[in-house]
This record gives structure tokens, C-alpha cells and sequence, in this order.
């Protein structure tokens, strides 16, 4: 090991504590390193461009060399010993030093978070069952009825009745904390459906019977663990005012539903359609439910602690793709980003174990010695090509030069992985309705 690293503390899995010392002579070094380089960049009135003295670049320019001398020392060290350690960081490490004392030795401790090392467990011969789902009379009716509110309408409510749960409105809201306006609690035009989970339900619950233009106040307690900190626990007081209302209209399903479909003249012909479809869907659900089983009995065998940099960025990813889904939905960026807030609690147990099965495959798969070979890469280029309908070259050069390849090669182990314990899995196929 490197003899400047004096002690390695073990603080967790994945949690490690590197101390340092490096005696002065290797501290004035670099700083003369620095200075040299400082030399020959500086422009100083009074002096040729490379020739102001030392003593001079030390009144102008003390405390940056002396960062830059301990950041180079820093990381010169730190990466000698994790290489020598053979450790992965998982994100930025945390550093303490107390700067340099003329002819004193240079203290410095490093806590990073590593990829932990482990030996996966219970993973051959698992006991899993896997869904031989029927299409039955109730499934395809099922399945008709989503396809109905898939074509639903909304229209005005003109009876003389107030608000009610599965209703739609836009509403015009403002909270107030103490008085003061809050931001994330103001909207202009909200559109809502109520019993749908966009709100809470004691909120909705105020707006129960309430009729269009009418407007409302009342105050309202946020629970203690809602998601924004600065409201979490308080009493607001809300002023609401209803801008519309509407209620959904489901079509009639008979043979005048069928002309929404150019591929089908009849009912009968739609429903001989979905008994085929649903026969796929239901197989791609049964493998995707056999997986996930799969990976939770993993979890279940391998206790192992997630990096929380790698959670982060992991969450940060879903979050990104949740905005993503919601503004192609048709949400405003503004609406689609609280949703995304609104979820991240859940999306971050989510992102842990997505982190987590990730290690573990990944594990597997180097204790399995299984791995990607250029065939199979090439195979799967082909078969992106021919599904997205671009040349092959120009698919591949894309992959490289927009940094693809990693996850690409990623989702190919994964798959790898997957096939490999479920070829060693005993497997029971059992009849289950699935939800598709």
C-alpha cells in the first residue's frame, strides 16, 4: 500500500475512511510545481511574462497555489490507493484537511462510498411460479371497458348538482401560510379529476358540492410527512374557486363503437382481434412478473448496502423520465414537475432497488463469468436497426458517439443474467388472471 495512507477504517459495507500524511518535503514539491506553473501564466506590471520572483507570486497568489498544491496532493494519493485497493467509488468522497504549516507534515482524511464487494447468494435453483393466464370471457370484457374510457368524452355538467368524486373541474387556487402567499400552492387553471390521487382526499373532500364559479375558503392541515418540507405539518388556509365542470361520458359499446377502428367492421371482429392480442400481452406480462419475482427473491438473499450516490442518480434519472411522460401526456412542465415531486418518496425506494438488483446481477454475472461477446453486440445493433429502420453503420456510430454503448451492454448482461438463473430456476406454471 501507499505509505502515505496511515490508516483505512472499514465504517460500513460501503463506507470507507482513508487517512493521509505526507511529509513537508513532498508538500513544498508540488507547491514549487505550482508555482513554476504560475511562473509562466502570470502577467505582472514591472515584470517580464515568466520572470516574477517567487516572493512576489507568493504575496499575489499564497492561497490559490496552496489549494491547487493540496488538491493535486489530494488526488494524486487518493487515486493511488483506490487502485491499489482495487475499490470503486460510487460518487464524489467527502474531504478534511487543515490546509499546509510551513514544515509540518500534510494531514488529510478521505470518507468515500464504494461499490460494495460481495458474493452472491441463492441464486441457482430458485423456486418460482410463472402465470398461464387464460383469455376468458371477463378478460376480453374487461379489456373492453378500458377501450370504452379510452374513448370517452367530457362534457358540461348541466343538471343542478355540485361537485362530486370522478368529476373533472379547473380550479383557481392560492394557500396561505400565516398569510403569506405560497408558491407551490397557486394555480390559475388546475385541471383535476376528483377521486383520481392528484390531490389529497381531505383536501378534495372540502370541495365536495361545489358548483361552478363558485368560490371557497377553508383551511387545511398538511400531514406531517408531505413531501414539501415548508408545509409539512402547517395549517393553510385555501381560497378555491371553480372554473368548470364536467363529467365523463362513456360510448355505448356496439357496432357504432366499432367505425373508431378502421381494421374492423363488426364487434365480433374486435373481440376476435383482442383474444389474440391479449394472448400476447399476457405472456409479455406473465415473463415481466416471473422477472420480477425473480429479482425480489434475489434482494431477498443479498443483503447489501446501496451507495447513496448512486441512488441519487438513479432517482434522478426516473424523475427526469417521469416529467418526460407527463408533458408527452399533455401536463405543462410546471404540473408535470410536482407530480414528479409529489412521487419522489416512492420513487426512491423504487431507485434503491433497481441500485441494488443491478449489483447483484452484476455480481453474478463476474462470479458466473458471463459477459457480452462483439457477436452479440453486432446482433443487437442489427436488430435496432431493423426495428427503428436507419442503417446499421450509422446506428452504431450514433451509439458511440452519444456515450450508448455502456447501457447498452448493460441491458445485454442483464438479460444474460436473467436467462442464466432462470434456466437453473425450478419453475411451476400455475393458472392466474393477469391485469393487462
Amino acid at each position: 500500500m501507499a505509505e502515505s495512507c496511515i490508516k483505512f477504517e472499514d465504517l460500513s459495507q460501503i463506507k470507507k475512511k482513508l487517512s493521509f500524511t505526507l511529509p513537508w518535503g513532498e508538500v513544498e514539491a508540488e507547491l514549487d510545481k505550482v508555482y513554476d506553473d504560475q511562473k509562466r501564466k502570470v502577467k505582472l506590471k514591472g515584470f517580464r511574462q515568466g520572470k516574477v520572483p517567487r516572493k512576489i507570486l507568493e504575496t499575489y497568489f499564497k492561497d490559490n497555489a496552496e489549494v491547487s498544491a493540496a488538491a493535486n496532493l489530494i488526488e494524486k494519493h487518493y487515486r493511488e490507493e483506490l487502485d491499489q485497493r482495487k475499490l470503486k467509488p460510487a460518487g464524489y468522497p467527502a474531504i478534511d484537511h487543515k490546509g499546509f504549516s510551513q514544515g509540518e507534515n500534510f494531514d488529510f482524511t478521505i470518507t468515500v462510498e464504494i461499490e460494495p464487494e460481495f458474493d452472491p447468494q441463492g441464486y441457482v435453483g430458485l423456486e418460482l411460479e410463472k402465470a398461464d393466464p387464460q383469455v376468458t370471457e371477463e378478460v376480453i370484457n374487461k379489456k373492453l371497458e378500458k377501450i370504452r374510457h379510452m374513448y370517452s368524452t367530457l362534457e358540461d355538467v348541466t343538471e343542478d348538482r355540485g361537485l362530486q368524486k370522478g368529476d373533472f373541474t379547473s380550479i383557481e387556487f392560492e394557500g396561505r401560510l400565516d398569510g403569506e402567499e405560497v408558491n407551490e400552492l397557486k394555480s390559475d387553471n388546475y385541471f383535476l379529476e376528483i377521486g383520481s390521487g392528484q390531490f389529497l382526499e381531505d383536501f378534495e373532500e372540502n370541495m365536495m358540492g361545489m358548483k361552478k364559479g363558485e368560490t371557497k375558503n377553508f383551511p387545511f392541515s398538511f400531514p406531517a410527512d408531505y413531501h414539501i418540507d415548508t408545509i409539512a405539518g402547517k395549517n393553510v388556509d385555501f381560497t378555491v374557486t371553480l372554473k368548470d365542470h364536467k363529467f365523463r361520458v362513456v360510448p355505448e359499446l356496439n357496432e357504432d363503437f366499432v367505425k373508431n377502428f378502421k381494421r374492423f367492421n363488426t364487434l365480433a371482429e374486435l373481440r376476435e382481434d383482442l383474444v389474440k392480442e391479449l394472448a400476447v400481452q399476457m405472456e409479455r406480462k406473465s415473463e415481466s412478473n416471473l422477472k420480477e419475482d425473480m429479482v425480489n427473491r434475489l434482494l431477498e438473499n443479498n443483503d447489501i448496502e446501496v451507495p447513496a450516490a448512486m441512488k441519487e442518480n438513479q432517482l434522478e434519472q426516473m424523475t427526469y423520465e417521469a416529467v418526460r411522460h407527463w408533458m408527452g401526456s399533455g401536463f405543462p412542465q410546471e404540473r408535470a414537475k410536482a407530480m414528479a415531486e409529489s412521487m419522489r418518496d416512492k420513487m426512491a425506494q423504487d431507485a434503491e432497488r433497481v441500485v441494488k438488483a443491478g449489483m447483484i446481477l452484476r455480481a453474478i454475472a463476474a462470479k458466473e463469468n458471463l459477459s457480452i461477446t462483439e457477436e452479440e453486440k453486432e446482433a443487437k445493433f442489427r436488430s435496432l436497426a431493423e426495428y427503428y429502420g436507419t442503417e446499421y453503420e450509422s446506428l452504431k456510430k450514433h451509439y458511440n458517439t452519444a456515450d450508448m454503448m455502456e447501457g447498452m451492454e448493460r441491458e445485454l448482461l442483464t438479460k444474460k443474467v436473467i436467462d442464466f438463473i432462470t434456466e437453473k430456476a425450478i419453475i411451476t406454471t400455475v393458472q392466474k388472471e393477469l391485469d393487462v
